[in-house]
């Protein structure tokens, strides 16, 4: 069987010099629903958290981020705080409502701490509007990072969300983000110079309403996604699905990419997106196209390799 691992491609700007910042943003799979009913592709064991959980821990310390966002996250009291505290991570997270998973977002505490964190619950957007189709439940977390190395660096704002999956209701995606922004930028009124991240799973597609109206968004500066350049070149075409997240990627052209890969379900929902005017992206972390893993023999994720059923994204950014 062939082999593969991933690696760091560089973009334009890698020469730049300044001090660096990695990023990484992974939906790691709920236990809840990693089931063999959802996943029947699978081998009994790729679905087991006791397996797939180091799987993910080994990519991450890997990888070695800065910060990390991690969206689908049960298990944090057991496993994920305990194992990201050992490699010199603290973090914190907030659960969806009614739910056992959510968002968390880790730093390494020997660079930073929080100054300042701020839980987002999309059903008080729900409330405001009285629109019940809004009730979905999701959540999002703001923290907002000092460094302990720099007193004078501006502070890093960063953002963690898991938006609503139904891919017929991309208006209550829009909503959330509106949602999100709008609490993002309450906070930035605050300071005289921010870094601005804003990462997750936005559950859509690069051409979607949800994504260009976060790159429309302007907070002190326009924002941009981070994998532009990659998702770009190798950006799927697109049909509505059934499953989980909005319009799919169906056709199996071999030099296409996603971020989230079950078989009826092959299109990329996740994002790192940051502020254009104080970061630069240096090295992004690739992403195996369908040909790459058809040569592996996947035909979907979580597999003997990968613990989840999404990528995880990892960016490189040089502060100006």
């Amino acid at each position: 069987m062939a082999t593969y691992e991933r690696a760091f491609i560089s973009d334009i700007n890698s020469s730049l010099k300044g001090k660096a910042l990695t990023v990484l943003s992974y939906n790691v799979l709920a236990s809840s629903s990693a089931i063999p009913k959802s996943y029947p592709y699978c081998k009994p064991e790729h679905l087991k958290f006791n397996i797939r959980g180091p799987k993910m821990i080994s990519e991450i310390k890997t990888y070695d981020p800065d910060i990390i966002c991690l969206q689908e996250v049960d298990n944090y009291k057991e496993f994920w705080y305990p194992k990201l505290n050992e490699l010199g991570y603290s973090g914190n997270m907030i659960l969806k409502v009614g739910k056992s998973d959510g968002c968390a977002t880790f730093y390494k505490r020997d660079l930073y701490y929080v100054y300042q964190e701020e839980e987002i619950n999309f059903n008080d957007a729900a409330k405001e509007s009285k629109d019940k189709k809004l009730q979905t439940g999701n959540v999002g977390l703001i923290t907002v990072l000092q460094s302990l190395e720099d007193s004078d660096m501006p502070p890093i704002l960063v953002s963690n969300c898991h938006l609503y999956w139904d891919p017929k209701e991309r208006e209550v995606r829009v909503h959330q983000a509106k949602w999100l922004y709008q609490a993002i930028q309450n906070i930035t009124d605050n300071y005289d110079k921010l870094y601005l991240l804003s990462c997750g799973d936005f559950n859509d597609t690069p051409d979607s309403p949800v994504v260009k109206y976060a790159l429309a968004t302007s907070i002190r500066s326009p924002m941009k996604s981070a994998y532009d350049s990659l998702f770009l070149k190798k950006e799927s075409s697109l049909e509505p699905s059934s499953k989980k997240g909005a319009p799919s990627k169906t056709s199996d052209d071999e030099s296409k990419i996603c971020t989230v890969l079950i078989p009826q379900c092959k299109q990329i929902v996740d994002y790192i997106f940051y502020s254009s005017d104080s970061l630069s992206v240096t090295s992004l972390l690739d992403i195996p196209t369908i040909g790459v893993l058809k040569k592996l023999c996947v035909q979907g994720l979580p597999c003997d390799k990968w613990g989840s059923d999404h990528f995880c994204l990892v960016a490189k950014f040089t502060l100006k």
